[in-house]
């Protein structure tokens, strides 16, 4: 499937922008932009890396042991 089928031209959008996905509607410029932007928020940045799990984090290492179920399979 190429990328052009993947798109039709419809109502435009508040921007005034036409070219749309078939999946969900979106106008394509629009969505492009929004994922820039969300890309560049250095502060979500940082705090999704600030939650990330540290395999050594000592309650990390009880939840895994008390719950194996819940534990994917490596």
């Amino acid at each position: 499937m190429s990328e052009e089928t993947n798109k039709y031209i419809g109502k435009p959008c508040p921007q005034g922008h036409t070219l749309r996905y078939m999946a969900n509607g979106n106008c394509v410029e629009c969505q492009i932009a929004g994922q820039k932007k969300a890309k560049s928020h250095p502060q979500k940045r940082k705090r999704e890396s600030k939650n990330k799990v540290n395999p050594d984090d000592f309650t990390h290492r009880v939840f895994i042991l008390g719950n194996p179920e819940r534990v994917s399979k490596l």
